[in-house]
């Protein structure tokens, strides 16, 4: 059977994108076909970013109901991970009437993927080792970079520094005004390990799998600032402290920027007719209703005058920027001993209830 059903990608972990908010979609529509037909009914003229953007992104299944009352302010990774109560997206093979979702009543979140480059001022103790840069996707969270961080050290070692087995970190922002950020305050342990852990089981026992019962994305304006020193919840995203804390822009060459829209050019061309140098969608979408160089006002009547040759070297030179452009900037304190998070709270307790045995003994 047939119904119809919405798609919509929304902004999430500082994505920029505007999809449209609905296409037509049929039951038996798997999340892949959903995507493409979501991709198909954008602009044509943005249609080749967005579907950059959108190729492999994860997608979210929520009850239309949910998104209504509570997808408004759901700006965030962290948000949407609330709003749903989990954070597993749905496999692109999944068909809409496999979701356990009421015909019509399918809101599905796409999530963009972004690379983003992080810096990271390694520290043991009080003493810093150095810097490491790292690029990840934007839906990594702080555990996850812990691993990577700790195994690319132990790869590479770093100031003859190499983390033990077991080793964790403790993650805090870098102000870029100052030399070094202050240190976190140390963690209290294995049992507020396990407290926290209880009170996390706790909170997903009252959620819904779709966010019908779930309590809205928290308020920015209730959210306390985070500041250097502050120390960072390990379950964070990158892509939610990317758009929180952007790392200072660095001063952009001229020579990158278009004429036309100041933006830095994805698609450097040079017109034939002028010489000048534009990024091809702003250029094609100047000639659709002026034969004219905007820069020089040179009359261009002939096709010839107005056709663009592609500037691969130039192009080649703005995305090596890109792509050693910082995004992010943290400072990781390595721990020589393994520290407990929410999700080892089982762990844990046993070791406390091996320890209260072993006084008894005693």
């Amino acid at each position: 059977p047939s119904s119809s059903s919405s798609a919509a990608a929304e902004s999430a972990g500082g994505s920029d994108m505007a999809m449209p908010g609905r296409v037509d979609a049929r039951s038996c529509d798997t999340v892949a076909q959903v995507r493409a037909k979501l991709i198909a009914s954008s602009a044509a003229s943005s249609r080749s970013e967005e579907e950059t953007r959108l190729r492999g992104s994860p997608a979210f299944a929520v009850e239309t109901a949910a998104w209504k009352a509570d997808g408004e302010g759901c700006r965030s990774l962290a948000a949407l991970e609330q709003l749903l109560g989990h954070f597993t997206p749905c496999a692109d093979e999944a068909r809409l009437s496999r979701l356990g979702i009421a015909n019509g009543g399918c809101h599905l979140v796409f999530v963009p993927k972004r690379e983003l480059m992080v810096e990271v001022q390694v520290h043991s103790g009080s003493e810093k080792l150095g810097v490491r840069q790292m690029r990840v996707p934007n839906i990594t969270r702080l555990s996850d970079l812990s691993k990577m961080l700790v195994q690319d050290l132990r790869r590479k070692s770093l100031a003859n520094f190499t983390p033990g087995e077991f080793a964790s970190c403790r993650w805090s922002l870098v102000d870029c005004g100052t030399a070094s950020p202050a240190r976190p305050a140390a963690s209290s342990g294995v049992s507020s390990g396990f407290s926290s852990g209880v009170k996390e089981v706790l909170a997903k026992v009252k959620r819904k799998s779709f966010g019908g019962g779930s309590p809205g994305p928290e308020s920015p304006a209730k959210r306390r600032k985070l500041g250097p020193g502050d120390e960072l919840d390990e379950e964070q995203f990158v892509g939610d402290l990317h758009a929180d804390h952007p790392a200072t822009s660095p001063n952009i060459p001229r020579q990158f920027l278009c004429p036309i829209s100041y933006d830095v050019m994805q698609d450097p061309v040079v017109v034939s007719g002028s010489g000048n140098t534009y990024d091809r969608k702003s250029i094609e979408r100047y000639f659709q209703t002026v034969h004219r160089d905007p820069v020089s006002n040179v009359e261009l009547r002939r096709p010839s005058d107005r056709k663009l040759i592609p500037l691969n070297q130039l192009r080649s030179q703005i995305r090596e920027a890109q792509l050693s452009h910082v995004d992010v900037r943290l400072a990781a304190y390595i721990n020589g001993q393994r520290s407990f998070s929410s999700g080892d709270a089982p762990m844990a307790a046993y070791l406390g209830w091996c320890t209260s045995l072993l006084s008894k003994a005693k």
